[in-house]
């Protein structure tokens, strides 16, 4: 019986790109590329004549494309001994399909052992069926003048490490990914010295850690010939740390507001904690203090003498 109880799994896949490269000049090049992704799947499911529950056979058949299609033009070009201009423009096409047949037999099989919807006792319910296709057109641009210390644009570094899986027949999913990403050499501007003549600097410097976790579960709740109730949750976290900014620098304020409240990046602490006066606490009640100039009989809550962090 237990051999009668069986189900297969497989799935095949290409991808592929082709990159072509072509320098036009010294401080030209155009790039073209074209990527390809496409598999088939098909997963069956037999249950016994035998068996407990009623016999069985499901079958689930999927295939999917996408495919890309790149082409991008490249300057960096030195303008003068203290000017450079670089960046690029390009466009993208994306068309991907996917087609998702899945259905199952009805009331058991007419012939043990014998896995085919035609053996079906009876007419199988119409199967679910997925027929989708989708075109995206894409532009992109971007471009940087540096004057004097040439700026690049940031670099960022990241590892990624997922895990999706199925269960009951696809009646309960689990999407988890978790992910850790560092970004460098971020443009900041700077406040040098008063000597200098320059009110503001620009610099490449900075580095930010991103740490965090993605988790998503969904599941079909009640399915009944047309009508299906599917349900999703979704719970993400993240945690950003500042490691570096530059030279002696220890503190690069973002943004000031009123009141005195400033949003910073300081090195040990996350990326845009909010700084300020908060209220001085006593087991967990904010004390009352006396203040001449206060109105109110002169009684007021007590405030902290330095900004601390109060929110991000």
């Amino acid at each position: 019986m237990r051999n009668n109880n069986y189900s297969t799994d497989s799935r095949d896949r290409f991808i592929g790109n082709v990159v072509l490269n072509y320098e036009i000049n010294d401080w030209l090049n155009v790039m073209g590329r074209v990527t390809n992704d496409n598999y088939s799947e098909l997963r069956e499911e037999r249950i016994g004549s035998q068996s407990v529950d009623v016999a069985k056979y499901s079958k689930y058949n999927k295939t999917f494309f996408e495919r890309n299609y790149d082409l991008f033009l490249n300057f960096d070009r030195d303008l003068s001994d203290k000017l450079n201009l670089f960046g690029m423009v390009g466009s993208n096409m994306r068309r991907s399909s996917v087609n998702i047949t899945d259905g199952q037999t009805n009331g058991g099989l007419v012939v043990p052992g014998v896995y085919s919807f035609s053996n079906s006792v009876n007419t199988p319910e119409a199967a679910d069926e997925t027929d989708a296709a989708r075109a995206v057109d894409g532009y992109l641009g971007r471009a940087t003048l540096a004057y004097d210390r040439f700026l690049y644009l940031d670099i960022s570094a990241s590892l990624e490490i997922g895990f999706e899986n199925k269960f009951f027949n696809n009646k309960l999913g689990l999407d988890l990914t978790l992910y850790s990403a560092t970004t460098e050499n971020q443009i900041l501007a700077i406040r040098p010295s008063s000597s200098s003549g320059t009110y503001l600097q620009y610099v490449n410097a900075g580095k930010v850690e991103n740490k965090g976790i993605e988790l998503q579960l969904y599941a079909n709740v009640l399915k009944s010939g047309d009508f299906s109730w599917d349900t999703r949750i979704n719970w993400a976290r993240n945690r950003n740390k500042v490691l570096e900014l530059t030279g002696n620098l220890e503190t690069y304020q973002l943004g000031s507001f009123q009141g005195g409240v400033t949003v910073e990046a300081t090195i040990g602490e996350s990326y845009g904690s909010i700084k300020g006066t908060d209220f001085v606490y006593h087991d967990g009640e904010k004390i009352v203090i006396n203040h001449p100039s206060a109105s109110r009989g002169g009684m007021v809550y007590g405030k902290t003498a330095s900004t601390q962090t109060i929110g991000n």
